[in-house]
Formats: C-alpha cells, sequence, structure tokens
C-alpha cells in the first residue's frame, strides 16, 4: 500500500506520496486559494491527492490513507482542526469532510509534531527520549516528544511555544496578546525586520540582492550576510538573539536531550570531494570545511551521515569501498535548515559525485592455504595459476605440502569440493577474506547486472533544490550549473603527459592531488590569511639504478622463513560461543566449558606440536590484573582490566608473528583484518573445529591401533602359557 503526506502552511500545500518501505514516489505543491471556507479548503486537498497519485502512478484504491499536519491546535480524536492562529481555520471537521469527499482516512496531528515525530524516528532525535523540534515559520510552533511519544498536553496545546510571552509590553499578537516569541523569531518577523532595514539602509547590497531576486523571504538577510553586507548582517544577528532567547526558556522547562530547529522546504548545500583510496582502505571521512562556512554541528551531521550506511556505487549497484569522501563546503539556513536535509544532500551528493567520477567495479578476493599429499601439488599450482591467483612457493611438512596466496572468489568457485575429489579427501582448502581487487571482466559482468543508477529511486543521483518555499528535483547533471554554493575546488585543465610516458595508469591511482592541494591552500588563506612555509627541498634522486624486471620478480618470490615451532592463538569465548556444543555447556557452567575447551587444545598442542595459547576476556572484571597460568602443556591468558582478548591477541600477534609463524582461531570480522595485517593466517571457528575434530579422531585411531598391538600384563602371560601348554602336548 502507499501513503499520503500533505503540510498545510500559510501560502502553500506541499504533498508527498511514499510507498509503505518509506520511498518517495512523487512531491507536489500547490497554492492555497481559500482556506476559510472548509469546503473550499477540503476540495483543494483532494485535488491535490488525485493528482499526486497521478503523478506518481498510483490507483487510488491502492493509498491507504492520508495524513495532515496542521499549524494549530487539533482534536487528533475527531480529525478536527480547532483553531490556528495564523490561518483562518476553525472547528473544521477535516477528516470527516475528507472522507465523505474521497472515501480515504484522514489523520490530522499538529505540524510541529508531525516534523518532531519525523526527527525522532529519522533524523536527528534518534535515541533520544525527550526531544523538542522547533519549527521556525509563518509562526513558531514545537514538537515534544516524551518517551516516544508526542506530548499533547491536557488539552492538545502542548507546544505552541510560539506564544510564550518574552516581552509583555512588546509587539501585539493576532492571538490578542503582547510579546509573544513568534512575533521576534519567525520567519514573518524576520521579514518585517528585513524590510525595516532595507528601508533604513536603501544602499545596502541587502537591498540590491532583494530586487534581484524579486522579493523578500526568509532567506534574503542570511545570503547577503554570507556575501559580506553589513545591514545583512545586524539583521541576523537580531534575529538569532531573538531566538536563542525563546530557545533557553524552552530548554530551562523541558530539559530535553536535543533540540531541532525545522520549517519549510530547504536546501542545505554541500559540496564533497572523492577520492581514490589505496585496497583494503575501506571509506574514509574528512572535513576541509571552514566553520565559518558551515558550523560545526552541521559538520559533525554530515559525517554521520556519510558513516551511517553504504554508499551503492553506479556501476552495479554494489556499495563503495576504497575511497575517502571529504567535505568542502557548505551551508545551513538558521530558519530552514533541519537535519532531514543533510541526511538527503548527503546521500545525494556522494550519488552525483560517483556519476561523474570514473568508477571502477571491484570483486572480493581470497586468502587461501591450500593443504594436500605432496604428489598432488602439481595439479593444484596449475589450477591455482589458471584462476589467475597470486602463488608463493610451495612449502613442505613431511609427506604434506602447502600452498598460499590470493585469488578472486568468482574465480575460486567451488574449487574446495574439487579438492577433496581428487585428493581423496586428505586435501584441505582453507580461505579468509582479503578484500576487494579490480573486476577482471569489468564489461561482462556490466553487461550482465544492466543496472541503471537513474532509475534507482532509493539511491537518486538527483539533488532537491528550494524553489519558493518548495522542493525541486534536479537532475544530477545539471546540479552543478544551478549549485549557489561554491565547491572551493578547480582542479584545472589536466597537464600534458611528459613525451615518452606510457598512457597507461592503474585504475585505482588517483593524479590530481597536486593541483587539489593548491587549491585547498588558497581556500585556507582566504579563511585563515596567509600562510609562511619553508622553502620546499627536492629529494634527491636515488643512487642505486632501479631495480631490473628480473630482480623485482626474484625480491617477490622470496620469502622469510620462520625459526621454531608455529604458534596457535585462539579466542577462548569466541570459540566456545561458536561451537554449539561448549555453548550449551557454558549456559550451565562457563568454567566447565572452559576446562572442555583447554583439554581439547591440550590435545591439540600434543598432536601437532605447536604452541598454543588460549586467551579469554576478562576486561569487565573489576580489579583484574590478568595472569598466565600453565594448562597441562598449553598455556591460558586472562586479560587484564578494560584489556580485551582482541586487543591481547593484535598485540601478541604482531611480537610473535616477526619471528614466528602464527595462526589465529577467530570468527571476530574486525580482528580478522587486523590479524591479516600483522602477516598471521586467520582460522575461522568452524575451521578450527574441523582441524580439532580431524586431530581427536586421529588420535583415537594411534590409541586403538596401540590397544590393539599391546596387551595388558596379565594377558600377556596367559597367552604365554597356553602357548608353552600347546607345545608340551605336542607328539
Amino acid at each position: 500500500m502507499n501513503y499520503i503526506g500533505i503540510d498545510i502552511g500559510g501560502t502553500n500545500l506541499k504533498a508527498g506520496l511514499v510507498d509503505e518501505d518509506g520511498r518517495l514516489l512523487a512531491v507536489k505543491t500547490m497554492k492555497i486559494r481559500e482556506v476559510s471556507d472548509p469546503d473550499a479548503l477540503t476540495d483543494t486537498l483532494v485535488a491535490l491527492t488525485r493528482e499526486l497519485a497521478q503523478e506518481g502512478g498510483v490507483p487510488m484504491e491502492e493509498i491507504a490513507s492520508v495524513g495532515a499536519g496542521v499549524p494549530g491546535v487539533v482534536d487528533i480524536r475527531t480529525g478536527s482542526i480547532v483553531y490556528t492562529c495564523n490561518l483562518p481555520l476553525r472547528n473544521i471537521p477535516l477528516r470527516k469532510l475528507f472522507k465523505r469527499r474521497l472515501g480515504l482516512h484522514l489523520y490530522v496531528e499538529n505540524d510541529a509534531n508531525c516534523a518532531a515525530l519525523a526527527e525522532y524516528y529519522a533524523g536527528a532525535g534518534q535515541g533520544s527520549k525527550r526531544f523538542v523540534t522547533i519549527t521556525l515559520g509563518t509562526g513558531i510552533g514545537a514538537g515534544i516528544i516524551h518517551n516516544g511519544k508526542i506530548f499533547h498536553g491536557g488539552n492538545g496545546m502542548a507546544g505552541e511555544v510560539g506564544h510564550t510571552c518574552i516581552d509583555y509590553q512588546g509587539l501585539p499578537c493576532p492571538c490578542g496578546r503582547r510579546g509573544c516569541w513568534e512575533q521576534y523569531a519567525s520567519a514573518t518577523a524576520l521579514i518585517r525586520r528585513t524590510e525595516a532595514a532595507m528601508a533604513a539602509h536603501p544602499e545596502s547590497a541587502l537591498c540590491r540582492l532583494a530586487e534581484e531576486a524579486g522579493g523578500v523571504d526568509g532567506r534574503t538577510p542570511f545570503l547577503a550576510a554570507e556575501a559580506g553586507d553589513e545591514t545583512a548582517l545586524a539583521v541576523c544577528r537580531a534575529y538569532v538573539e531573538e531566538l536563542a532567547e525563546g530557545t533557553a526558556s524552552l530548554i530551562n522547562i523541558l530539559r530535553p536531550e536535543a533540540v531541532a530547529f525545522g520549517g519549510g522546504v530547504a536546501g542545505a548545500p554541500e559540496h564533497l570531494l572523492l577520492e581514490p583510496l589505496p585496497q583494503g582502505s575501506g571509506v574514509v571521512t574528512a572535513t576541509r570545511c571552514s566553520e565559518d562556512q558551515l558550523d560545526r554541528n552541521w559538520q559533525r551531521l554530515i559525517l554521520t551521515h556519510l558513516q551511517e550506511k553504504d554508499h551503492l556505487g553506479v556501476l552495479t549497484g554494489s556499495a563503495t569501498t576504497d575511497v575517502k569522501i571529504t567535505l568542502m563546503s557548505g551551508r545551513a539556513h538558521v530558519k530552514h535548515t533541519e537535519g532531514g536535509d543533510f541526511r538527503q544532500a548527503t546521500y545525494r551528493a556522494v550519488r552525483q559525485g560517483l556519476m561523474e567520477a570514473e568508477s571502477i567495479l571491484l570483486e572480493p578476493w581470497y586468502d587461501f592455504r591450500l593443504e594436500l599429499p605432496a604428489p598432488q601439488v602439481g595439479r593444484a599450482m596449475t589450477d591455482l595459476q589458471q584462476m589467475g591467483a597470486q602463488l608463493s612457493p610451495p612449502e613442505t611438512a613431511g609427506e604434506e605440502a602447502v600452498l598460499t596466496g590470493a585469488v578472486a572468489v568468482s574465480a575460486l568457485g567451488d574449487y574446495a569440493r574439487e579438492v577433496a575429489a581428487y585428493t581423496q579427501g586428505r586435501g584441505r582448502l582453507l580461505c579468509s577474506l582479503r578484500g576487494y581487487a579490480p573486476c577482471a571482466d569489468q564489461d561482462a559482468v556490466l553487461a550482465s547486472v544492466d543496472y541503471d543508477p537513474t532509475a534507482d529511486l532509493d539511491n537518486s543521483p538527483d539533488s532537491v533544490f528550494c524553489s519558493h518555499g518548495a522542493g525541486v528535483i534536479v537532475p544530477w547533471d545539471e546540479v552543478p550549473a544551478r549549485a549557489h554554493v561554491s565547491s572551493g575546488l578547480d582542479l584545472g585543465p589536466e597537464k600534458e603527459e611528459p613525451a615518452g610516458r606510457s598512457d597507461t595508469r592503474r585504475a585505482s591511482v588517483y593524479a590530481g592531488t597536486i593541483e587539489q592541494d593548491k587549491e585547498l591552500q588558497a581556500i585556507f588563506e582566504r579563511t585563515y590569511g596567509p600562510v609562511k612555509r619553508r622553502a620546499f627541498i627536492p629529494p634527491k634522486d636515488p643512487r642505486r639504478p632501479a631495480p631490473t624486471a628480473e630482480a623485482e620478480q626474484e625480491k617477490r618470490t622470496i620469502r622469510e622463513q620462520f625459526s621454531g615451532p608455529e604458534y596457535l592463538l585462539v579466542d577462548g569465548y569466541n570459540i566456545i560461543f561458536a561451537w554449539d556444543e561448549l555453548k550449551a555447556i557454558a549456559r550451565d557452567n562457563l568454567d566447565a566449558a572452559r576446562k572442555q575447551l583447554c583439554d581439547l587444545l591440550s590435545n591439540y598442542r600434543g598432536f601437532r606440536k605447536c604452541e598454543v595459547i588460549a586467551v579469554f576476556d576478562a576486561y569487565k572484571v573489576k580489579g583484574g590484573q590478568g595472569s598466565v597460568e600453565k594448562y597441562h602443556d598449553i598455556h591460558v591468558v586472562y586479560t587484564k582490566e578494560a584489556e580485551t582478548a582482541d586487543a591481547y591477541i593484535e598485540r601478541a600477534t604482531y611480537e610473535i608473528g616477526r619471528r614466528h609463524r602464527v595462526r589465529v582461531a577467530t570468527s571476530d570480522g574486525p580482528e580478522q583484518l587486523i590479524i591479516l595485517g600483522h602477516g598471521a593466517l586467520r582460522l575461522s571457528a568452524s575451521a578450527f573445529r574441523q582441524e580439532v575434530e580431524q586431530v581427536e579422531g586421529q588420535i583415537a585411531d594411534i590409541l586403538a591401533a596401540n590397544n590393539r598391538r599391546q596387551k595388558t600384563g596379565n594377558v600377556r602371560s596367559a597367552l604365554e602359557r597356553a602357548q608353552r601348554q600347546t607345545e608340551e602336548e605336542k607328539p
């Protein structure tokens, strides 16, 4: 089913059509011609609903319900508008009239309450039990969230903070009183203050900007202030002081955990710089935006939005990685900007940048360890080379051989079954995620996926601009021409390649850094003044000649030979809760589960002849100093207070791995990446369980064989007596 939301404002009706997943299907704005007549207002709402459904391609029978936000007092039980101060709406049974016209159920709520509920579930109020949204429009309203619910008060009028008196002898208010807050800090008050300043200073840039724009609205003084106009700056400072005075009183009364400002549809423009990073870097975020241009709280919000989801690429709709996203510039509006604006602006800015950039399709790679009988090494190396794998020289361990390296996940396929087949079950393939690398056949993959980034409504590259108080969708390729905030970044013309230089480039190498740094330096100096730097001394050319291709190949094939025993580090609790048998024991007795695991590790160590260190997490134990105990022939480590098992294993892996071969048994994802970076081999909980079971089986086979060959003393004596008696009885 689908749903329609309508915002009833002082001059406009703004509506949006969404599906049951919250995806925006259509947006429409309509001027209010007549609001005093209930029938005329209802007809307008019905017409807007029909047009929006038609524009979104949704039949009316698939519209589940409609919601309407009204700037005033609402009876939520009957869906009636009781009273609005700035609109001539009194005692209108809007729900009844709407359902009579269209047959759809209409939910009616105060517009500030609607905004607060939206911010609570999907915006700045997420995670807050007590939260307030202040809406700045024709008047001032507030939506109050208490314990996850809208607070309506005894008569449903809670949140009408615009009529809080801040000067009992102040300006008259339509409510009949004087000095109400909205007479000083609403958009109407800001426009009135701006027009008075323009009349007093006709030579100001404020007047010139208003004339060019064809009038004054709430954004006019702030745009002029950004241009450096002193008259506009005075207007903005006075407005902000009035806004702050009322907000401080509201905070003192309610003591909310967070406060959000909103009202109207506003663009929150921002510019992001996307740079490629080395393989395995993931997504890195940073900011180079001046706080004079965009306040720190807005910058933190943008960085949060960058990190809160996977940003899908434009080639196949897969997650983007190995990229650095830097906030370069942005602008917020004191009146109009709210948290949700930056969320959408951030998402769309990233997609737009990806549309303009030359993206590269990456595919996942494995680090593998292949253990198999020595006679099958040749076939295995041939298979892996055909897959395009990166191979290290084979290693031998008795009758077994070990191959290690990296290979594309798509190329490896179901090779583990093939290994088991041609080795008669004696071979074993262990894999761990290495990271991502450029796809070998990008064109073929793109053709098979056939992804259209402009048709992905959940991840649209288009932007939303503000035009006369309404949101307008601007196609991604038209955004640079229509943006009114400079990125502060000019890459300049591309430099010609030196003669004789190869045109071949690695797709993942970034080539614009120098020019960008020059421009960023210019931005910094415009903001903070000139910077004196020491003269740059170019590095000397290396005296040694560049290595030849043969030497590089020889260098790559040399592998460090570790001396001494192999070490196995086991993340104790990770293994216990990954193995069903140990997990079941831990539910009743955690000590018993630890002892059972240590017994298994002791047997494993005795058979494999490796050094085993079991690490148990004790970071929550108050006053814990940590300890190392010897249990049979293994070491058992209990971490100290505030130290996790992950941290201990990471440190131990780094220290031991410099001289010994190290394997780590864990299924902790972040820990796997770190230990792989330290040169250790990762062994998942399931793979380690297979090894332990194999060792236990082999031990059982050895014991069974020994028991068959070696009899007890009594049995051996009886057999000898029987044999002698048999020989004596022979003729």
